[in-house]
């Protein structure tokens, strides 16, 4: 007999519980689904293999090529025809681990092997050279085993056993002697076991089981899973197999329709599952894939309907596939592959859709929508909840209105505004809910005021402005039932108010004694835990306290940080320790009970948003905040200083219903689990169950950029600059000086979310500090760094804050710019020797230099000396020939006119020419020497210039003669009278015949011809003078007019000449604005061009010299250069202008020298200038010397200045006349220009010692001066008049010089001469001399004297006396005083 056990009743109900809840969770645990596809780079849509290597990249095979997934971005390989390196062919239809970390890429063209540290692939009969297959194209796949096997399917040749540390091979072939081999060669896949054993499947159906010994493998067990399921026994059956966490091995045919069977190893039978046949049923038949899930569930996939998830435990089927209104389902129905990595995310590969993963921790949310299963919910935008005591919920929607959730079994029920049903429901849009102790579920709604249900129907109470116990707003937006059992109604627009249940009126709430509670909307009402009430409003919070009756006020304060975060207040609650917390549109605030003070949180602590639209508190003492952005986790902890609040975040990748949550719909059921609604359905969940992430992200680098570019391994760049290996692999980094612009990008292979992965990083060398970036941000530049080794670290976080503190490290060494580096100093070493060296020899050079220059300077210094001293000797030779040849020619002239005999007056007349010729040779030397001083001038006179060249040119008619040489001129105009330099014209001519005949050996011919052209103002002409003689060569025409410059001449010439000749002649041409040129030809013959610009009589002629001609000096400009150079100055009077530069020439080495060609303008700068000595000559034009002498010395102004005369008049009457006229001294010529030098220096001391004894130390003596000369004269009067006016303090230096009849300028200069003082300070001595005597002699006060002698103020009299007697005026008169 059996018993019947009985229960208790708690467990009973515990069970009821536990099986009224299992339904709901099956419903909240729908797998929602992550998708890549070509909008995140994937290179097809159809996806044929996935392979997750031991780096951690997903590697995803597509019909158009292989992709690299890192989590953010897709690396794409295709093939490149010019590449041999790049993949074998673009259709990958698998890919396997292979020894050494390489990855096997299976391709319709044939397998390939991908090396991840060179990113290469190589192609079959170079990528397996290494493995003992004899024809790759015949490799299936590879398998690896947890011992570091490598298994080889070779397509119907068995399998290969390879060790990758021993590197031996196994074959593994079907044997007819051998009873424990394989079944068949034909092994189509193969799988490990847990104990260590091996499943391989054959194309006939058959699966065995098999154990690796030392020198093969033995078969143990033969199971027939499709043998006896063939269609045919040729049917080549693609079996794969799959080892799920049971141990229980699955089998499936991928290219039949053929189900799935797994081997029940518990059970010890094999149990097939299909479409049509099995239990459970499978939505297909077309099985592409099986694995098993973290919780055991095992995930089949077929190529029509998606993936059907089986529970073992329950063996029920869920099935999962593509929805359009769903983005979180299958991206497509046709499942190619399905894969499970080692960090537990199932990864699905699509026909079309692209690539799909799940994981649990991904979405963690469950969410309740439209579209969950097997009920949807029929209004997707949620307000408000309400727990019933059977554990269901009731939903007010924002327009959809009260819906019922049954949790038991899944289903909704919906009720709705009915305007013809006045029982119905009064507004769709609900925005509270409250169920009271009497279990009657009051319904506050938008626009149609509150309503209460009963199960039955619904009694509305609604705002009536005619009734005043009525509602007193439209819209109800909070219902709370107090511990009083008191309904408090919070509305929109209408305030607070009180419901009573027995009259069913309405008391809009004011406190008596207080003006509070006076805001319109009041969203939430809250009681604590001290049964005061807490009711939030739009402009802060009213508390009305429960023992004392009044109402407690809070608002937020300016200026006080611990006043309430914003009068906008949203939400209240009241934590497990006491803490009321208040949510508000600006943050989040907790009320300190004990200080009466808030402490406030916003964005800047951590919150997503600062707008808190709800809150519960979780059984954990957590605090779970809906936001505008998201869910927020605020964990809670206090000590004795402060309260501690640190925030998780949550956003729509975790699952949540969206972005934004419902203000005030949120719930915390009696079970635990909490509630949060939105525009997208609510999310429900226990907190308990919200798994961590605990997966360690790995680290790795994606790309190394140098100045933007991606820099790849050596192997496949043919750039300046490579990698040793794949940046992947952390190769070390060599950087040269220029390459100062680099990037680094990394990665955290973590999948679970990977935006929400956080990193930092540092440069050691460079920055200690780690720095901080998000998923969003994982590219750091770096430029102009130093030489010098660094290392680049990198540390990552998942998504839940788990840190792999380890990461990874890329060494960096940037090495110096070239002339920093080790060669660069040994060349500056190398060089500085160099340079020291080559500056020795520079200094020696330079020393060797120097001490040339000097003696070539010495030699030069001398060479100019002896010039100028030749110079100066032929000067001085041509002054002492002038003047006997002046005599000579005089007498001849004289003698030549009163000659009868025609042959006396031709030997005269050649006398004459030949005299005039040597004067003219004396004054070319004159010129060169003018030239050199550029103190040549153009002095023009009237003149028939025709006669004068023909005068000049049959000068030269002797000397033609005497070298039987044609002499001609020719003019084609008889006379023209015209202005030109006489002189100098003479002299050019005179240069060119005297050459012309010179270098024309008889018998020859010169010929002067003049061409005279007339133009408007003046007349140009030409003037040619053509000889027979040598020529000049064609090269040395421009070098002819050089000075010194000598051509090359025939023996035959005996005087070559000065070479000056021609360098004067174009300097003379130049002063008359003229020019020169020369044709000739070397025995042709030259001939000299002149053209001159003439002007005709009357008109204005311009002085032209050969420099800038110098201003006239102003008085004050003259005094002050010959003050600054401190010589005297020295006036020279005379008509002859070459005797007059002569003695200018000689004389400016010790004065400074003015000069002056006629007698008046030498009385005019003598008047203006004052020189300190007058040299002038008697015989002149106009004012003649002794007229101009006797008017300096009666001329006040100069009669001071001595006067020399020259004059070749030397007999006594002449001397005695000069003498007479006032001169100081008298000289004949020719003089001796030593004793002409001694006598004006002489003159001048003589003048400087009489003006030193008329300005004595002490200065100008009133009345006590014996004047007897001229000067004495001027002074005595002078001090008479300043005496006359001693007492006038207005009397003025333009007084004194009026009285005493000359000009002001001129008495300054005349006083400043004689006395060395201004006139100014003469007045003010005879002023001081004055006052001195009557201090002396007198009994008046100091400035009684003072006014007496013409000072305003005493005080001024005071300083000038102490500067001038060195003593004070009352000191000076009491010792002399006492002196007496």
């Amino acid at each position: 007999m059996v018993k019947r056990l009985s229960l208790p009743m708690s467990v009973r109900s515990i069970i009821l519980i536990l099986l009224m809840y299992t339904p709901f969770v099956s419903l909240g645990q729908e797998h929602r689904f992550v998708h890549i596809n070509a909008r995140d780079g994937l290179s097809h849509g159809h996806v044929t293999a996935i392979y997750r290597d031991q780096t951690g990249f997903l590697w995803i095979g597509t019909e158009s090529g292989l992709n690299r997934f890192d989590g953010y971005t897709n690396k794409v390989f295709r093939n490149d025809a010019s590449d041999s390196s790049s993949l074998f062919y673009d259709y990958i239809s698998g890919l396997f681990k292979m020894p050494e970390g390489n990855m096997g890429v299976l391709t319709a063209a044939g397998p390939c092997l991908y090396d991840p540290a060179r990113e290469a692939f190589s192609g079959p009969s170079q990528g397996f050279k290494a493995y003992p297959i004899k024809n790759p194209n015949d490799l299936k796949t590879v398998v690896s085993d947890k011992e570091g096997n490598f298994w080889f399917i070779i397509n119907d040749g068995g399998l290969i056993c390879y060790n990758e540390k021993s590197k031996k091979s196994i074959i593994v072939k079907h044997s007819d002697r051998d009873g424990t081999s394989i079944v068949s060669n034909k092994v189509t896949s193969i799988v490990q076991e847990k104990v260590g054993s091996y499943w391989i499947a054959h194309s006939n159906g058959m699966v065995e089981n098999m154990v690796l010994e030392e020198h093969g493998v033995k078969v143990t067990k033969r199971l027939n899973f499709f043998n006896d399921r063939r269609l045919t026994k040729n049917d080549y059956l693609q079996c794969r197999l799959t080892a799920d966490s049971d141990g229980d091995i699955w089998v499936y045919p991928t290219n039949y329709e053929m189900g799935v069977a797994y081997l029940n190893r518990r059970q010890g039978k094999i149990v097939h599952l299909g479409k049509t046949f099995g239990a459970p049923r499978l939505s297909s038949d077309m099985i592409t894939g099986v694995v098993d899930d973290a919780e055991g569930n095992i995930w089949i996939s077929n190529g029509q309907s998606g993936i059907d998830v089986m529970d073992k435990k329950r063996m029920a089927v869920t099935n999962m596939s593509h929805s359009a209104e769903n983005d979180h389902t299958l991206s497509h129905n046709a499942v190619t592959t399905v894969l499970k990595d080692s960090d537990g995310i199932i990864w699905a590969g699509t026909f079309k859709g692209g690539l799909n993963y799940f994981h649990k921790n991904i979405m963690r949310f469950p969410l309740i929508n439209r579209y969950s299963k097997p009920y949807g919910l029929p209004f997707d935008d949620i307000n408000a909840f309400v727990e019933d005591k059977k554990g269901n919920l009731w939903l007010g929607t924002n327009g959809g209105g009260l819906i019922h959730f049954n949790r038991a079994n899944g289903k909704f029920t919906t009720y709705r505004h009915d305007p013809k049903n006045s029982q119905s429901l009064a507004s769709d849009v609900i925005v509270t809910l409250c169920l009271d102790h009497q279990n009657q579920l009051w319904i506050g709604t938008f626009l149609g005021g509150l309503n209460s249900f009963d199960g039955q129907k619904f009694t509305r109470y609604q705002h009536d402005p005619a009734e005043p116990k009525s509602l007193s707003g439209r819209s109800v937006w909070q219902i709370f039932e107090d511990s009083q059992r008191r309904l408090w109604i919070g509305t929109l627009d209408g305030g607070l108010c009180l419901f009573d249940r027995n009259t069913k009126t309405f008391a809009k709430y004011n406190h008596p004694a207080q003006r509070a509670l006076y805001s319109a909307y009041v969203p939430t009402i809250f009681e604590d835990s001290h049964g005061d009430i807490w009711f939030g409003t739009s402009i802060g919070i009213d508390v009305l306290m429960k023992t004392s009756g009044e109402i407690v006020h809070y608002e937020t304060e300016k200026n006080n940080p611990k006043s309430l975060g914003s009068n906008d207040v949203l939400g209240i609650l009241e934590d497990s320790k006491g803490r009321i917390w208040i949510g508000t549109r600006v943050g989040l605030s907790v009320w300190q009970r004990k200080s009466n003070t808030f402490i406030n949180y916003t964005e800047k602590q951590g919150l997503p948003h600062n707008a808190i639209l709800s809150m519960v508190e979780d059984a954990d003492g957590k605090l779970w905040l809906g936001t505008p952005n998201g869910l927020s986790s605020a964990t809670i902890s206090s000590d004795k200083a402060s309260l501690k609040v640190s925030f998780t975040n949550y956003s729509e990748i975790d699952g949540l219903q969206g972005k934004q949550f419902n203000e005030d719909a949120a719930l915390r059921m009696r079970s635990g689990e909490l509630i949060f609604g939105g525009v997208n359905g609510f999310n429900i969940f226990r907190p308990r169950d919200l798994d961590k992430n605990r997966i360690v992200p790995r680290l790795v680098l994606t790309d190394f950029q140098l100045f933007n570019r991606s820099i790849l391994p050596k192997y496949l760049a043919g750039a300046r600059f490579t990698l040793d290996s794949s940046i992947t692999t952390n190769p070390p980094i060599l950087l040269h000086a220029s390459d100062n612009v680099f990037s680094i990008e990394f990665a955290a292979l973590s999948f679970i979310q990977p935006a929400k992965n956080q990193f930092k990083y540092k440069l050691e060398g460079f920055n200690e500090d780690w720095l901080g970036t998000d998923a969003s941000n994982r590219k750091v530049s770096f430029t102009n760094l130093d030489a010098g080794d660094y290392v680049f670290r990198v540390i990552a976080s998942n998504n839940d804050g788990l840190w792999n503190k380890e990461g990874i490290a890329l060494n960096i060494k940037v090495l110096p710019p070239f002339w920093k580096s080790l060669t660069a100093y040994i060349l500056y070493v190398v060089a500085i020797v160099l340079l020291l060296l080559a500056i020795r020899r520079l200094i020696q050079e330079r020393e060797r230099m120097k001490f040339a220059i000097r003696q070539t300077s010495e030699e030069a210094k001398r060479s100019r000396e002896l010039d100028i001293l030749k110079t100066k000797f032929f000067t001085n030779v041509s002054h002492e020939l002038r003047t006997p040849l002046s005599l000579i020619l005089a007498p001849v002239e004289k003698l030549s006119e009163r000659a009868t005999d025609v042959h006396e007056r031709r030997q005269f007349e050649l006398i004459q020419r030949n005299g005039r010729r040597l004067l003219n040779l004396v004054n070319q030397l004159l010129d060169f020497r003018k030239l050199e001083e550029k103190e040549l001038r153009y002095q023009p006179s009237d003149g028939d210039i025709i006669l004068f060249i023909k005068d000049t040119v049959y000068s030269f008619s002797d000397l033609s003669d005497k070298k039987e040489i044609r002499l001609t001129f020719n003019s084609n105009v008889l006379a023209l009278e015209t202005i030109f330099d006489h002189d100098k014209l003479e002299k050019i001519l005179f240069n060119l015949l005297s050459n012309a005949i010179k270098f024309t050996l008889g018998p020859g011919e010169v010929s002067v011809t003049v061409d005279v052209q007339q133009t408007r103002e003046d007349r140009m002409v030409e003037i040619r003078v053509k000889d027979t003689g040598i020529g000049i060569p064609p090269e040395k025409h421009d070098l002819i007019f050089e000075r010194f410059f000598q051509n090359d001449l025939p023996n035959t010439i005996i005087n070559q000449g000065s070479g000056i000749g021609l360098a004067i002649t174009k300097e003379f041409i130049r002063i008359h604005g003229g020019s020169i040129r020369v044709e000739s030809e070397v025995g042709q013959g030259s001939c000299f061009i002149v053209m001159l610009s003439l002007k005709m009589p009357g008109s204005t002629v311009h002085e032209v010299v050969n420099e800038p001609v110098q201003p006239v000096l102003s008085d004050v400009r003259i005094q002050t250069e010959h003050a600054s150079t401190g010589k005297p100055l020295i006036l020279i009077v005379e008509d002859n202008e070459d005797f007059r530069f002569y003695l200018k020439d000689n004389l400016k080495h010790s004065y400074s020298v003015i000069d002056a060609s006629t007698g008046e303008e030498g009385w005019a700068k003598a008047i203006v200038q004052k020189p300190r000595l007058i040299v002038t000559d008697i015989m002149m034009p106009g004012l003649n010397g002794l007229d101009f002498c006797k008017m300096v010395k009666s001329d006040e102004r100069v009669a001071h200045t001595p006067v020399i005369l020259l004059t070749a008049r030397s007999e006594d009457e002449q001397r005695l006349e000069g003498f007479e006229a006032g001169a100081d001294e008298y000289i004949g010529k020719p003089f001796n220009f030593q004793v002409l030098e001694s006598r004006i220096k002489n003159l001048i001391t003589s003048r400087e010692e009489l003006h030193s004894l008329f300005a004595p130390k002490n200065g100008i003596k009133a009345s006590e001066i014996q004047i007897t000369s001229l000067d004495q004269l001027f002074l005595k009067e002078m001090v008479q008049v300043i005496e006359k006016h001693i007492s006038n303090a207005e009397f003025s230096v333009t007084d004194l010089a009026r009285e005493m009849g000359v000009s002001r300028s001129q008495f300054f200069k005349r006083v400043q001469t004689l006395t060395g003082k201004s006139p100014l300070e003469v007045i003010r001595l005879i002023r001081l001399q004055h006052a001195a005597q009557l201090l002396e002699k007198s009994q008046l006060s100091v400035s009684e004297i003072a006014y007496q002698v013409g000072f305003n103020n005493p005080k001024y009299f005071t300083r000038y006396f102490k500067e001038e007697y060195h003593t004070l005026p009352s000191a000076y008169a009491g010792g002399k005083r006492a002196a007496e």
